[in-house]
């Protein structure tokens, strides 16, 4: 997975973020801010002021198509040949070799109650054990949800 970041993310939302395999590119907000200024939007502001951002985004979007989409392509300059070469490398993996390329398995559940669990295994027999063993009549399942290596 990939996720395009764009703006302030904090380095422990970027770390829960790569802690699922998902690899981070990121545009900066400096960045951001410094090309939507060429265009003269202006997009930092202070964090109470409601008329800056008000006037930018009517600037912005009187901009024009045209000028969006080269807005766009500066935004991603950065980024634009990593995201390339990820989605490239994804779309040319030797799928038929795949089984035999597999070094673990993570398994990500969700409850009712919106928690996550990420299991992992070294092997998708063994997930597909686990996985056999979540389904049953059992009222508690904690002890099988443990995150851990099998």
């Amino acid at each position: 997975s990939i996720a395009v970041l764009a703006g302030r993310w904090s380095e422990p939302s970027k770390a829960l973020i790569r802690s699922f395999g998902v690899e981070i590119l990121e545009v900066q907000f400096d960045s951001m801010v410094a090309v939507l200024g060429e265009y003269d939007v202006n997009f930092a502001w202070p964090e109470k002021d409601r008329e800056t951002p008000r006037a930018a985004w009517e600037h912005f979007a009187s901009l024009g198509d045209n000028i969006h989409a080269a807005i766009a392509s500066d935004l991603t300059g950065s980024i634009i040949e990593r995201l390339n070469t990820a989605v490239t490398q994804v779309l040319d993996a030797d799928v038929a070799s795949l089984p035999t390329r597999i070094s673990g398995v993570e398994v990500l559940l969700k409850t009712d109650r919106d928690e996550m669990v990420l299991l992992t295994f070294d092997s998708v027999a063994s997930s597909l054990q686990a996985m056999a063993r979540l389904v049953s009549d059992r009222p508690d399942i904690s002890d099988l949800l443990e995150p851990r290596a099998h």
